[in-house]
């Protein structure tokens, strides 16, 4: 278990805010990247940020599955 520093201390005193409000704090991390993920979907909306570039799922294939390459080819 960690050692809990003085309670005089800053650190102290953000520790046990921080204990005696865990679920707030995730709680509030949690709103805070959705309320980035939506003002981001606004902003891409309304042409102030550009949207990401479409990455390709799947490779491109240069030959076909069975067919030799080559001179192997008849």
């Amino acid at each position: 278990m960690p050692t809990v520093p003085p309670s005089r201390s800053w650190s102290g005193r953000l520790y046990n805010l921080y204990t005696a409000n865990k679920r707030e704090a995730f709680f509030g991390l949690v709103a805070l990247f959705a309320l980035a993920t939506v003002a981001r979907a606004e902003m891409m909306r309304r042409g102030v940020l550009q949207p990401p570039s479409p990455q390709d799922v799947h490779p491109k294939v240069t030959r076909e599955f069975g067919k030799s390459k080559g001179k192997f080819e008849q």
